[in-house]
């Protein structure tokens, strides 16, 4: 579970005064909202560790079958952009994604946070956009003002942590990028977008991508969901502008091949393709 309270400022931390052997004596809206945040994220974090470890080991056939056409799935998509059947959207600030290949948590939101943070720091307007998956406003675009603490279990758990990192900035929530950058630029005019976890989203059109994978097993077992981790095949990478590896603090346990003598590769082997 991430430990959102490192995060808080000196005057955001005084309003969790209170918080203790599980009783909230007096808490002010930051304390509050963090809670709610802590709550809604810790079922996620558990369930994200399970398919994690699934996501390491060789899966069934049938599995395999399903990732096959998963991935065949994603290349009819992707070709209709590529081919130029359907046109990306592009807006007229810098856009910078931060995404993945993985389907689980890799720290995506920390590093927009810190992208957002460097732009901001050097004098430019910057905006986050998220997605908001979880969120019951999933499907809608939410505006967050600067210091707004909205409901987690309205506009999700990442939403929640880039508001408790980022309290100056503006955060626009939806899972139409597209209409939540064109309502951002509407209604804040920033000079930049930040887009996080947002590398399979094609429509809106990036400057910038950068792709995050782990740096314990970068590939999972090799295949795509549901089978793996990876959200579309390897030749996804072509789009991405730089990759960045990141370290786990809780690195995986190995797995039954290393028992034996045998070593994984973070590579799909030969045969055995990405799905």
């Amino acid at each position: 579970m991430l430990n959102l309270f490192s995060r808080l400022n000196p005057r955001q931390r005084g309003s969790l005064r209170g918080v203790g052997s599980g009783k909230v004596l007096r808490c002010g809206i930051v304390g509050r909202f963090y809670l709610r945040t802590q709550r809604y994220t810790f079922s996620v974090k558990l369930a994200e560790r399970e398919l994690e470890q699934l996501w390491r080991s060789r899966p069934p056939l049938w599995l395999r079958g399903l990732a096959g056409l998963y991935a065949l799935g994603w290349r009819v998509y992707e070709g209709v952009y590529r081919l130029g059947l359907k046109r990306r959207v592009r807006v007229p600030v810098p856009v910078i994604g931060v995404g993945s290949l993985w389907a689980g948590g890799v720290g995506k939101t920390p590093i927009t946070i810190a992208m957002a943070r460097l732009l901001h720091e050097s004098g430019r307007r910057v905006a986050v956009l998220t997605h908001g998956y979880g969120g019951s406003r999933y499907r809608e675009v939410t505006l967050i003002e600067p210091h707004e603490y909205p409901d987690p279990a309205e506009v999700g758990d990442e939403a929640a942590e880039l508001r408790l990192a980022l309290p100056d900035m503006p955060i626009a929530v939806g899972k139409w990028r597209v209409r939540t950058a064109q309502a951002a630029l509407a209604h804040w005019s920033p000079e930049a977008l930040v887009l996080d976890d947002g590398f399979q989203h094609l429509p809106l059109a990036r400057t910038l991508d950068f792709v995050l994978l782990p740096a314990e097993s970068p590939l999972g077992n090799g295949y795509c969901l549901p089978a793996g981790p990876l959200r579309e095949p390897l030749s996804g990478l072509e789009r991405a502008h730089g990759i960045v590896i990141v370290a786990s603090p809780h690195p995986p346990a190995p797995s039954p091949a290393h028992g034996r003598g045998e070593v994984s590769s973070p590579l799909p082997q030969r045969g055995r393709g990405v799905g």
